[in-house]
């Protein structure tokens, strides 16, 4: 490697920025900007920059290979074999409790028990704003969709499987 990096809080910040995490979060562009704004007026060569993204973009790779199709939750419900197997993201009414996660249309689906209007969540937690768990809200929520399984008892139209995000929505609080 042609990259030397003398200060131990650069050395610090571009092994952050080389960190899989740091690559699949913000990409490869962010990744390169990063670097040259860490190292800052530091000569770095193309092809430094070239062997550094391709040792830490194996991650990402996977994550771009299968981006999450955004869909309805009508859409999961109304043509499940379409989405089968599929990574989606889509936002409805959450409610987390024992035997009951589930992903709803609306609010008054979980409210009057309309298990069919939803899906069941294969999830242990959702977060606020604030980073907080809550158990009752509208969320934006990504996982494997799959209408072979239909949750405890069988009782809703699907599961989201492999849960890899349950946030509050709007991400923003109305006006901001």
């Amino acid at each position: 490697y042609n990259l030397t990096v003398r200060s131990s809080r650069r050395r610090f910040m571009a092994s952050c920025y080389l960190s899989a995490s740091g690559c699949c979060r913000f990409g490869c562009t962010s990744l390169r900007r990063g670097l040259t704004q860490v190292l800052g007026a530091m000569k770095i060569d193309r092809a430094s920059i070239a062997t550094l993204l391709a040792l830490s973009t194996t991650p990402l790779l996977a994550y771009a290979q299968e981006p999450p199709q955004r869909v309805s939750l009508i859409q999961l419900i109304a043509a499940p074999e379409k989405y089968e197997g599929k990574l989606v993201s889509l936002t409805g009414y959450v409610h987390l409790e024992f035997e009951g996660n589930g992903i709803y249309l609306h609010k008054d689906d979980y409210q009057y028990g309309l298990h069919k209007n939803g899906l069941w969540l294969n999830a242990s937690k959702c977060e606020s704003r604030s980073k907080k768990n809550f158990t009752d809200g509208y969320a934006y929520v990504i996982g494997r969709f799959t209408s072979a399984r239909q949750g405890h008892m069988g009782l809703w139209s699907g599961e989201l499987q492999d849960v890899k995000s349950c946030s509050s929505w709007p991400p923003f609080p109305r006006g901001t």
